[in-house]
C-alpha cells in the first residue's frame, strides 16, 4: 500500500484528490482526530516510529513522504498539485 492510499483510506478521500500539499486544513475529511489516525496508520503500514519532533514538523503529505524516505521507506508516488491554469 502506498502512502497516498493509506491516507486516503483513513480520511475517506479519493487517492486522486491527494498530493504533496495535502494537509488537514485544506483536505476534506482530514480533521484533527483523523490526523492522529493518519499518523498511527502510517507508522503501522510502514513499520516505522516517528518521534514527537518529527510529527510536529510534518505539515503536509510531501513532508510525510520525505520523512519516511529518509528512514529508507518506499512510499510510492505522491503527486505534485496541479498547476493553476491561467
Amino acid at each position: 500500500m502506498t502512502l497516498v492510499e493509506v491516507v486516503a483510506q483513513i480520511i475517506g478521500a479519493d487517492v486522486a484528490a491527494l498530493n504533496t500539499r495535502s494537509r488537514p486544513n485544506n483536505t476534506v475529511g482530514w480533521d484533527s482526530l483523523r490526523h492522529i489516525e493518519v499518523m498511527l496508520a502510517i507508522e503501522t503500514a510502514f513499520n516505522v516510529r516517528l518521534s514527537m519532533a518529527e510529527l510536529t514538523g510534518l505539515k503536509d503529505l510531501g513532508d510525510v513522504a520525505e520523512a519516511l524516505r529518509g528512514k529508507g521507506v518506499e512510499v510510492g508516488d505522491v503527486p505534485e498539485p496541479l498547476a493553476d491554469v491561467a
